[in-house]
């Protein structure tokens, strides 16, 4: 879970007719473009406490139906390192980074508030002991252990027993064996979202030549929400969106292929989970195939994930697939996060935030070939990029989340994810490597539980880092996943004539 979605439940939905949801739209639309937000008085400004956003508050007070037993969002944020003598120390970290992190008011503090109102806070925690913010476990083994271990501590509870401290830690894995070792920041995801925490990192890491580390995010990011279209086009689209945001809790399910078994309205999360570590693949292989087929990297990405999965069904025998073809529903949920400006990230108060939305995206699983595929997720992104959808979902979430009953919320969240079939998220990181606490870091993951699977993508030094979080139960010999994957990969480069990287080309034909 990244955020909430605000909206109405499924059952009172269903129970509304087509001009009365324009009506809603109608109503809403005016509270997103001309709410009159509350000024401070410049002479008391520094006495008031900064009240955080409905999404982070949501998450900090529950965002799931409590029946369901889902576990709090808590993303992980796995720092490799090649041995055990070169991952840092919890001396260092106490030291060098953790006294940085400090400094922001949501690292230092702990979220309060009234449950249910829209008044909660950071509240700056007791005299804060910072080795008790850094937990060491040692283990032997390869690899694979490594990602058990991580995962095994993935949801390790942030919240309660903890003496007060703020809901983030630090655990460093010592691999004694032939695998690798690690160290991971553990956040709720209350105090942040994936690009605020970016902006964070740039603080304590360095390149290996002891500079620092300019801005991680890509300058287009900034420009990527910029719609230039006519006012009457805007308008039509805006009340669209709106309609489209508003109903999504009552959206048609995704189509029951294999991949998706067990998911539905009756969905039971049994907190089963474990990451499916994908190949490391090189990052200019990804861009290669983009400019080649002039298309953008997450499309390349979105569109091989989508034919890995549809090879993986095919291979189960899912007999849903070849009945549906290209018609088959199979959605994904893309956090889309919103840029912050300059002043944001140079003030501490605010640096750390949740300003992002889940946007429902089709994948088009249905279709046989991955040139077919490719151009639907184009298409189909393009489409989304050009519509304020985003706007208008963050919108609903901040002016109407806060009015709606605490267990009408949870129950739309539950609505909209079990509608779906995954989870895809992409960060961006550094193009060098860099320094973590006087160590190299090798590689990177980030590792987050979620009621359904769960993708996430780092690039870092040239490389992509990607994995999935998923039911070994109900995901069954998920490793055929990657090396369809791969297929994928080498079927774009055949057509592109674009090099394809050994170690690519070797696990496409495991």
């Amino acid at each position: 879970m990244h955020t909430t979605f605000v909206k109405f439940s499924t059952t009172y939905l269903e129970s509304i007719t087509r001009k009365q949801i324009f009506f809603t739209a109608a109503l809403v639309l005016p509270l997103m473009y001309f709410r009159i937000k509350k000024k401070r008085k410049k002479d008391d400004s520094k006495q008031l406490k900064r009240n955080i956003s409905f999404t982070s508050a949501a998450m900090a007070m529950g965002s799931w139906p409590e029946e369901k037993n889902i576990c709090d969002p808590i993303i992980n944020i796995a720092l490799v390192f090649p041995s055990i003598k070169e991952c840092p120390t919890e001396e260092r970290l106490v030291s060098d980074v953790i006294p940085v992190m400090l400094q922001y008011e949501r690292c230092a503090g702990v979220p309060r508030g009234t449950a249910g109102k829209n008044n909660w806070s950071f509240h700056p925690s007791d005299i804060i002991d910072a080795k008790k913010l850094v937990r060491t476990i040692e283990i032997e083994g390869d690899d694979s252990l490594l990602y058990k271990v991580s995962s095994d501590h993935m949801n390790d509870d942030l919240r309660n027993g903890r003496d007060d401290l703020p809901w983030w830690e630090y655990l460093i894995i010592k691999n004694k064996g032939s695998g690798m070792s690690a160290c991971i920041l553990r956040m709720e995801h209350t105090i942040a979202d994936g690009l605020s925490l970016v902006h964070l990192f740039e603080q304590f890491i360095t390149f290996e030549d002891g500079k620092p580390v300019d801005s991680l995010i890509p300058k287009r990011m900034g420009k990527k929400f910029q719609i230039k279209q006519s006012k009457i086009t805007l308008v039509r689209k805006t009340i669209k969106a709106t309609i489209n945001a508003l109903t999504l809790p009552t959206s048609r399910f995704d189509d029951g292929v294999f991949f998706r078994r067990g998911t539905g309205p009756d969905m039971v999360y049994t907190g089963n989970r474990s990451p499916l570590i994908f190949p490391t693949i090189p990052l200019d292989f990804i861009k290669d195939l983009k400019n080649k087929s002039a298309v953008t990297v997450n499309d390349v990405f979105l569109a091989c994930l989508s034919q890995a999965l549809y090879d993986y069904c095919l291979h189960q025998k899912c007999a849903v697939l070849p009945k549906n073809g290209n018609d088959t529903q199979f959605r994904a949920f893309l956090p889309l996060a919103f840029p912050r400006s300059k002043d944001e990230i140079e003030d501490k108060s605010r640096t750390l935030s949740n300003k992002w939305v889940f946007i429902s995206a089709d994948m088009g699983i249905g279709y046989d070939n991955i040139f077919d595929r490719l151009a639907f997720v184009h298409k189909n992104m393009n489409k989304i990029k050009q519509s304020p959808l985003a706007y208008c979902t963050r919108q609903i979430q901040e002016i109407i989340g806060p009015k709606l009953p605490s267990k009408l919320r949870k129950q739309t969240v539950f609505d909209s994810f079990c509608r779906h079939s995954l989870v895809f998220s992409n960060v961006p990181g550094p193009d060098r490597q860099c320094i973590f606490a006087g160590k190299k870091i090798a590689g990177c993951q980030m590792l987050f539980n979620n009621l359904i699977p769960q993708v996430g993508i780092l690039t870092y030094f040239g490389q992509v880092f990607m994995n999935m979080i998923i039911d070994p139960d109900v995901v069954v010999e998920s490793q055929m996943i990657p090396i369809f994957y791969c297929r994928a990969l080498c079927d774009l480069a055949k057509k592109y004539d674009v090099e394809i990287p050994e170690k690519v080309l070797e696990y496409s034909k495991e």
